[in-house]
């Protein structure tokens, strides 16, 4: 038997328009029309209904209408539509496309991260806070739209908070410590031996303190995503609630560890307030202290708008793959960030001249990322996430 025509809706002007569907031998048979009591043919026709909905092509067809409609609550628990996948695109080539967009992402989010401190070289710590509080904003507002849209659900939002908590913490010691730590944070994660003999003994333990606050983050991320993909019977919570959970988190965390983060910035707490004011009058290149803030603020918001755009592909990186595959293409982009600062940026000056065993160690790090990423082509997607569950 062919398959049933697919099924359209429209309005009918019958009031009672199951009784146009009923052909008109079968119609006759049953009486209608034939000068039956009108309950006697609403009898009839419901028994023929049921003899309907009793034949194998009917039963087929509420099967795929039911599978459409839980396939429609999957993707839309995921944040996605439908059939929106490629024909023929695998799962492999999405990693790699997210990959590349987080090394990209993260080279740029490197080279302005040393441009906007060339206007508010005095003031990191307002910078800091700024891009924290900013994102609230942001992520909040994007989540809300996108709740209005349909693609976050009332499941997402109340999934428990502790772990949001926990990411929020480690998020606000990363930030601080990561800015605190100067020029030695562009590298990040380069691992190479000539930092640590130049670098200050601050900047060393800063360092290290960022770069351990996020891999404990990456990894409390990726178990977000694994307990999200349990309670939500398959779903995925989308992007968006992870970022605004938890930069809601890292705020709360900042304000509440003021006075051991401005120690940490070397800015006595009781000069916070000043240390503010003249930071947002640098940002925004006006006022008395405007001199020396040449760049501001185009710098500081281009940093700050790629920074929320390296953040936003790095978590749908880890999302769609593991911990290990972000942190290893965030990884990536520091030899990219090293040639960068070679070249003549505008602000920086002179460009900068890497002595020949920094490229070697360089091409150590990157061999290494390749050699290690190679076997991963066969466990694309969500081979570390299937594991788990």
């Amino acid at each position: 038997m062919a398959p049933p025509s697919p099924i359209t809706c429209r309005p009918s002007a019958a009031r009672h328009p199951l009784l146009l569907r009923v052909p008109t031998a079968r119609a006759a048979t049953l009486g209608l029309g034939l000068g039956l009591p009108r309950t006697e043919a609403v009898v009839a026709l419901r028994a023929h209904v049921r003899r309907i909905e009793a034949e194998p092509w009917a039963s087929a067809l509420v099967a795929v209408s039911r599978n459409r409609r839980e396939e429609a609550v999957r993707c839309a628990a995921a944040g996605e539509v439908t059939g929106s996948t490629g024909v023929g695109r695998s799962a492999g080539m999405e990693v790699a496309l997210a990959a590349a967009a987080v090394v990209a992402m993260g080279t740029g989010n490197r080279v302005l991260y040393k441009l906007a401190l060339v206007p508010l070289r005095q003031y990191p710590f307002f910078l800091a806070q700024f891009a924290t509080f900013g994102y609230v904003v942001v992520y909040f507002s994007i989540l809300y739209l996108r709740y209005q849209a349909g693609i976050v659900t009332d499941e997402m939002l109340s999934l428990p908070q502790k772990p949001f908590l926990v990411v929020g913490l480690l998020e606000a010691f990363a930030a601080a410590s990561g800015m605190a730590a100067g020029d030695l944070s562009c590298l990040a994660a380069s691992s190479i031996c000539y930092l640590f003999e130049e670098a200050l003994q601050n900047q060393r333990d800063n360092w290290m303190l960022s770069s351990g606050c996020r891999c404990h983050n990456n990894c409390s991320k990726e178990i977000i995503f694994i307990d999200a993909a349990k309670k939500l019977k398959g779903g995925s919570v989308d992007l968006f609630v992870v970022n605004s959970y938890g930069s809601a988190y890292q705020a709360l965390f900042m304000c509440l560890l003021l006075p051991f983060l401005s120690k940490l910035w070397g800015v006595p707490f009781h000069l916070l307030p000043t240390y503010i004011k003249d930071g947002a009058a640098c940002f925004l290149n006006m006022g008395s202290l405007s001199s020396g803030c040449e760049g501001a603020p185009l710098l500081p918001l281009l940093f700050v708008l790629v920074n929320m755009g390296f953040n936003i592909s790095l978590l749908h990186l880890l999302k769609i793959s593991s911990a290990v595959v972000s942190s290893l293409a965030s990884t990536f982009s520091v030899p990219l960030s090293i040639y960068a600062f070679t070249l003549p940026l505008p602000y920086i000056g002179v460009a900068s001249s890497l002595p020949p065993g920094f490229v070697a160690g360089a091409a150590v790090l990157t061999a290494g990322l390749l050699v290690y990423s190679l076997p991963q082509g066969q466990h694309s997607g969500n081979s570390f996430r299937n594991r788990n569950d």
